[in-house]
């Protein structure tokens, strides 16, 4: 359950989740509190988690999204890695992505593609 505070008149209320939302006009990721300004590789992928409609993205599933080769390109784990660190340091240790074992990843946040 969420942690709650306490408002003036003194009854707990849990925290409501945070909605982020997906500038890709100027590949930000924007929320409440904290803007992190997106690589064209960070913005691809996460436009792709919004728009596939699935829980979990493929590693194989992600490199298509990135239209890469897939036989020859390594980069999508450390793309993956900065963009989580990224997020991390700018939002209080948050996570963004977390990894389902032998599936892939998906995202922890709710995102919201704003155009």
């Amino acid at each position: 359950m969420g942690t709650s505070t306490l408002p003036s008149d003194g009854e707990p209320r849990p925290h409501l989740p945070h909605v982020w939302k997906l500038l890709p006009a100027n590949r930000t990721l924007a929320g409440q509190h904290h803007s992190l300004h997106l690589t064209g590789t960070e913005l691809r992928l996460l436009t792709g988690f919004v728009e596939c409609g699935k829980r979990v993205l493929s590693k194989s599933e992600m490199v298509a999204l990135l239209q890469k080769d897939p036989d020859t390109y390594k980069g999508l784990e450390m793309s993956l890695s900065r963009l989580q660190t990224k997020f991390r340091l700018g939002c209080g240790g948050q996570d963004l992505l977390r990894a389902v074992r032998n599936r892939g990843y998906c995202l922890v946040q709710e995102l919201h593609i704003q155009h």
